[in-house]
């Protein structure tokens, strides 16, 4: 294949994959979709409330979350990194505020990473004719896959934020490149502290590693000056003390650390229907950067390559109590792909760029799943986030709970519980389907059920790829007095 050849192909493949991408976002934040539980529960309703011009809070407030983080009747999002919730927020208040503006904004944020991430792995990508190809049609799907599968956390605008400063780090010059790679690092610990902690132990292995015996003063400085403008306009920005965020940080992270580990490791890192085989994908990448770097041999003593393993080996503990002994933590691992695909895709051997194409291949294929599960949003029967939200807001009156998902479809005034029983006496408690693998709703001692909108599971060419639409189908329940 010619030069131009390649060129040409390369940049069709990767228009129509980012035309994919497009229309993914589009249709997803038009539905409102998916449903969002679990740990968005934790950091998405903060979100909503910025978007609204209100105080940045969490008026849901589901365990784990307790009073030990900001005290009895506390609210305050002082427990997780703070740039997602203001950017996301600050973005949605200018689309009108609200759910539904909060949920485009967040699919904005989506589609940025998906081009990112697919731009700076090309731009480090030494791979060539068909190969690259290829890789220019499944980045983009690729990465927004691994960006919405955690909808409504914190880690896509992290995955963003590592993107931008691998691309710093070989696009721009000394003094430039550790003045961005430093702004980035202090950025991503404002957004997700432990990967910010982990952060700063990979930027300084990689200024020991790069080191190449000019005065190495110059560069600490830039460095250095990067990161105090970092945190001068994150703290500038978050609306509470930032003793108190430190903190509160310092507390859940308690908590966290001190839950199971070593639980869910198939479904997280083998079984996920968003990110199937996820463990080969991570462990092909960090391991072809690794050889990569052990490739490549720079001019430098003794000391330097003392201190640059010492630094990668804490990075790489961290990273395996963080993710892998966490097991249901992947994000935290998740969101150093753009790192390591970049280094692995700068390996000049054939087999080097067809291990980052199988990489990428299997979140690839999970966004092939999640289309399909999204397309049964258009389905005439489907149940939209309207109609959950006027169906909550006619039971309200007479009093009414909800499941933990129903949170973004519920007002103010309406009890979030989470489990398989309602946890307050309302007359009506509407569940959710979504996340629960229900067919049909299920029996509830002590109530009858009234009004059924559960759906069918979805199927692909006749295969089924889920047993939920993961949209806003929901069971209404009413107490037996």
């Amino acid at each position: 294949m010619t030069a131009h050849a390649e060129t040409a192909l390369s940049r069709i493949a990767l228009l129509l994959a980012g035309a994919a991408v497009i229309g993914y976002c589009v249709l997803a934040a038009s539905k409102t979709w998916p449903l969002m539980d679990g740990d968005g529960v934790a950091y998405f309703p903060p979100v909503v409330e910025w978007s609204l011009k209100r105080p940045l809070t969490n008026p849901v407030w589901l365990p784990p979350l307790n009073d030990s983080i900001d005290g009895p009747n506390g609210r305050r999002y002082i427990y997780h990194g703070f740039l997602y919730s203001l950017a996301v927020g600050g973005l949605a208040q200018r689309l009108g505020g609200g759910p539904q503006a909060t949920v485009a904004a967040a699919y904005v944020l989506h589609g940025l990473v998906a081009v990112a991430g697919a731009l700076v792995v090309l731009f480090w990508a030494e791979a060539r004719g068909w190969t690259r190809v290829i890789l220019a049609g499944l980045l983009p799907v690729a990465w927004l896959e691994l960006s919405v599968t955690w909808h409504g956390r914190v880690e896509p605008l992290a995955i963003l934020i590592i993107a931008v400063g691998c691309w710093g780090w070989g696009a721009l010059r000394p003094l430039w490149r550790e003045g961005i790679v430093g702004f980035a690092a202090t950025l991503l610990f404002f957004t997700s502290p432990a990967c910010g902690v982990l952060g700063s132990f990979c930027v300084a292995a990689a200024i020991a590693r790069s080191h190449d015996g000019s005065p190495v003063s110059p560069r600490l400085f830039a460095l250095a000056a990067g990161s105090v403008v970092g945190a001068a306009i994150a703290i500038s920005v978050y609306p509470f003390p930032i003793r108190d965020w430190v903190g509160g940080v310092i507390r859940h992270g308690r908590i966290n650390l001190g839950l199971p580990v070593g639980r869910g490791f198939v479904a997280t890192w083998l079984a996920s229907p968003q990110l199937p085989l996820l463990m080969i994908s991570f462990a092909l990448l960090a391991a072809v950067a690794g050889r990569r770097v052990l490739d490549v041999q720079p001019s430098r003593s003794r000391t330097q390559t003392a201190v640059f393993a010492a630094l990668a080996a804490i990075f790489g503990l961290g990273l395996v109590r963080l993710a892998l002994l966490k097991t249901e933590a992947s994000y935290n691992a998740v969101v150093w792909m753009p790192l390591f695909a970049s280094i692995a895709a700068s390996g000049r051997s054939r087999w080097q760029s067809w291990a980052v194409v199988i990489a990428f291949v299997f979140p690839a294929i999970g966004f092939v799943r999640s289309s399909a599960v999204l397309a049964s949003q258009l389905r005439p029967n489907a149940v939209s986030f309207h109609d959950a939200q006027e169906a909550i807001r006619g039971l309200t009156p007479s009093g009414c709970s909800v499941s933990s998902g129903l949170w973004m479809a519920a007002s103010d005034s309406v009890a979030v519980t989470v489990g398989a029983m309602p946890s307050t006496p309302a007359r009506y408690y509407v569940r959710q389907q979504a996340n629960l693998g229900l067919s049909s709703p299920p029996d509830l001692p002590g109530y009858r059920l009234v009004q059924n909108r559960f759906g069918a599971a979805v199927r692909l060419f006749g295969l089924p790829v889920a047993r939920t639409a993961s949209g806003w189908n929901f069971a209404v329940y009413e107490r037996v007095r």
